[in-house]
Order: C-alpha cells, then structure tokens, then sequence
C-alpha cells in the first residue's frame, strides 16, 4: 500500500496555523503527517527545514503546543513526530511517550537516536505502542 505523508514544523509560524495546515494537508490526500518538533541545533536538516525550526523556537515554541497541535489533529490524520532526542529526553521520554500515545501519536522518527540508547528506551516504546523509527526498536 503507497501513503502520502507530509512534514511540517509545529508552530512555524504558530501552533493554529499549524492546525489548520495539518488538517488543508488530510483533506487534500495526505495519509500521514510528520510533525516536525522544534530543536535549536537541528544539525541532519536542511537550511529550509532549520529555519522553520528556529523560527518556531524564536516566536515562542514550547513542547505543549506540539501537544496542542497534536490534540487538534491526530484523531483526523495518521500522527508521527519528527525531531532530535534532545526535547524527548529533556521532557522525560517515559512521560513524553505517554502524553504522545494519549494522544494518538503512532510513531516517532528521531534521527540522532543511537542504537545504544535505543535499546535503553526500548520497553517505553512498546509500553506505549509507538512505533520509533530509524533505530533498530520497532513495533511494526
């Protein structure tokens, strides 16, 4: 089966923009969404996806808005979130994962994810049923 997916930064250039782009995007045949998570130092991404990030973070991105956004669309559109472990850790990954999985997350694509501490937070992952993308853990 072949999916339409998008990305898009969260909160570039606020969080009801966000909203209501994630849902322009669903009704014009996207399957799934890569909500892109802001991060200051987002050293895998080109400069058109860097600059959306610092902009986001410039006017005033905070984790809750990616839930916010998240709590507006996940339940019309296949959710997947996309950034750095940084934010993930810094929150807390058990506690992120399970505020991203009450909201219908299904899976997470963190690029600068080790194998080693994959494994680490493999059990979270499961526990919580999403999917983590690029690593070795996986749900599928």
């Amino acid at each position: 089966m072949k999916k339409l997916v998008a990305y898009i930064t969260t909160s570039y250039p606020n969080r009801e923009f966000t909203v209501d782009l994630a849902l322009s995007l669903k009704e014009n045949g996207v399957d799934s969404l890569e909500l892109g998570v802001p991060f200051s130092d987002p050293v895998a991404d080109g400069p058109i996806i860097e600059k959306a990030n610092l902009l986001a973070l410039k006017n005033g991105f905070k984790i809750e808005d990616l839930f916010y956004v998240t709590s507006k669309i996940a339940d019309k559109i296949d959710t997947l979130y996309m950034g750095y472990m940084n934010p993930f850790y810094h929150y807390g990954v058990d506690e992120f994962l399970k505020k991203a999985s009450s909201l219908g997350v299904s899976g997470t694509i963190i690029p600068d994810l080790p194998y080693e501490m994959a494994q680490k937070y493999e059990d979270s992952f499961k526990k919580y049923n999403i999917i983590c993308a690029g690593t070795i853990i996986s749900n599928i």
